[in-house]
């Protein structure tokens, strides 16, 4: 089982610097599956729309599509291992 880091499930469901390192990562460890708490999803939720936000007031392009990281819950259950 993995418990990930809120930033690694924002690099690996959103696109940054660490996304291709994030999804090499994941496919490496066997330990599956990965679990997700309500926590987690509340600190990747608040990151996800915080980048946005500075990436906005920079004036840079969005690497992502907010709405479809955020409807990432779908493949993540809060309190289940993922693929439950």
């Amino acid at each position: 089982m993995i418990y990930a880091d809120p930033s690694f499930l924002c690099s690996l469901y959103g696109w940054d610097g660490n996304t291709r390192t994030a999804q090499a990562t994941f496919e490496r460890d066997a330990r599956r599956p990965l679990f997700y708490t309500p926590w987690q999803r509340l600190e990747v939720r608040n990151a996800i729309r915080l980048a946005l936000f500075k990436l906005k007031k920079a004036g840079e392009t969005v690497p992502f599509q907010p709405g479809n990281v955020l409807k990432c819950d779908a493949d993540l259950q809060p309190g289940k291992p993922a693929g439950e």
